[in-house]
């Protein structure tokens, strides 16, 4: 009977270390969570900014974000099969409802609107990895976080680009047609 008992607690223990070993801590949970669902939002926004876009810009930007952030999910759910971590499927409720409202746009007001969330968007993501990358207790989510960071970077760089280029594009617009008015009222 002594000898069962300590095969099964010999047994059990082993489980208890197996899925121990498998264990993340809740903030990296949090960091993995963020992560993939955010990627997933970016790759659905950056395929609606190539359909919707009017500029060129914006329709690159939104190429570059689907090839981009398709390859981090890629690597980050290589890491959660590897250590049985459960990613979410979708982006979370107000990223739908980012896409929502941006879908309902067109033409110089969406290129706009898209460039601004994509500014507010790569802002609060650089922050996450950033702390990822310093705190993470996860080794191999604290290395996708630091060998990402470089592209979130870049995203952000483009971003502002695209805004600038949107801006000048509607400002162009406005002051076109402020011209034609104006030449429309002389006799």
């Amino acid at each position: 009977m002594t000898r069962v008992s300590l095969t099964i607690l010999t047994a059990g223990a082993m489980v208890l270390a197996a899925s121990q070993a498998f264990a993340i801590s809740a903030e990296d949970q949090t960091f993995a969570d963020a992560a993939a669902s955010g990627g997933l939002a970016e790759v659905q926004l950056g395929r609606l900014a190539q359909q919707r876009g009017s500029l060129d810009q914006t329709k690159q930007f939104g190429a570059q974000m689907v090839t981009d952030h398709s390859k981090a999910n890629q690597q980050l759910q290589q890491i959660a099969s590897q250590q049985n971590i459960k990613l979410p499927t979708e982006p979370t409720s107000a990223q739908a409802l980012t896409y929502t409202q941006l879908e309902a746009l067109k033409g110089l007001a969406f290129d706009k609107r898209y460039a601004e969330v994509m500014i507010s968007d790569h802002q609060d993501t650089i922050a996450t990895f950033e702390n990822q990358a310093s705190a993470g207790q996860d080794p191999q989510l604290k290395t996708f976080a630091q060998s990402t960071l470089p592209t979130l970077q870049h995203h952000l760089q483009m971003a502002v680009d695209l805004n600038r280029a949107s801006l000048n594009r509607t400002n162009a617009s406005l002051l076109g047609s402020d011209i034609q008015q104006k030449e429309g009222s002389r006799p």
